[in-house]
């Protein structure tokens, strides 16, 4: 899928089912399982999809891949997305698929104070690969006022930090706490008091070149479908199936 017309003939509710792209390692909420596509928002989407009367097909690609493919045309739908400026150049976004808290961890005996940016100054700061980054974080990167080391998953920034190849490391809180899980040395890895942000929405979007006629009912559908997730319950309920049983 690389075209301006299989966008949209992909992004139509009657061309049948919808090819919606998706973190392969983002655990709890998108990840592959014994060969399968599972997780929070695969859960939340399928359900929104089966109440909007909406069939839908779910592949898990690598993040970057999953980026590269909405910028350049060669996909229509995508999950989950931060909403940035940049991104919403190519993308509208439909519906908060989960909610993010992003925070800082460092190894058990490396805690340093940590109020501001500023007390980030000069740290080796472990980081997954494609994420939106908070926008005064991504700054001081700029200005290089801390190294990033980006890497493909949250276990390799759980690895480095163990062998002190960082000083600490920025993550979605849900994602860590599954990745822990069963590891010996869980204990070791500690989240600072501060978070870097606290609930932020990750959507379910559009390519705006796949956007028409042709699929607005589709995205209202969707869109009224997950909200009423959100209102209902449900989606504390399949948070709560994955954060306490992975």
């Amino acid at each position: 899928l690389n075209t301006i017309g299989h966008l949209r003939q992909q992004g139509s509710a009657f061309a049948g089912e919808l090819l919606v792209v998706t973190d392969e390692n983002l655990p709890p909420f998108s990840f592959v399982r014994e060969g399968k596509v599972v997780g929070v928002d695969v859960d939340m989407l399928r359900r929104a999809a089966a109440k909007a009367g909406v069939s839908v097909r779910i592949e898990a690609l690598p993040w970057k891949r999953v980026l590269h493919l909405l910028e350049s045309g060669g996909t229509a739908w995508a999950m989950p997305l931060f909403r940035t400026p940049e991104r919403e150049r190519v993308s509208s976004f439909i519906a908060p698929l989960h909610f993010s808290t992003m925070g800082v961890f460092v190894k058990r005996g490396g805690e340093f104070p940590f109020a501001s940016l500023d007390d980030l100054n000069g740290k080796r700061l472990g980081y997954n690969r494609g994420y939106a980054l908070p926008p005064d974080l991504s700054e001081a990167v700029r200005q290089g006022r801390l190294q990033l080391e980006e890497v493909a998953s949250t276990a390799q920034n759980v690895e480095k930090l163990l062998a002190g190849r960082i000083d600490c490391f920025v993550a979605n809180v849900e994602n860590v706490d599954f990745t822990l899980v069963g590891l010996a040395s869980r204990q070791d890895v500690v989240l600072l008091p501060k978070r870097l942000w606290e609930r932020r929405p990750a959507y379910l979007v559009i390519a705006r070149a796949a956007e028409g006629k042709e699929t607005a009912g589709t995205v209202a559908s969707l869109r009224q479908a997950l909200e009423s997730l959100h209102r209902d319950g449900s989606y504390a309920r399949i948070l709560a199936q994955y954060t306490l049983s992975p």
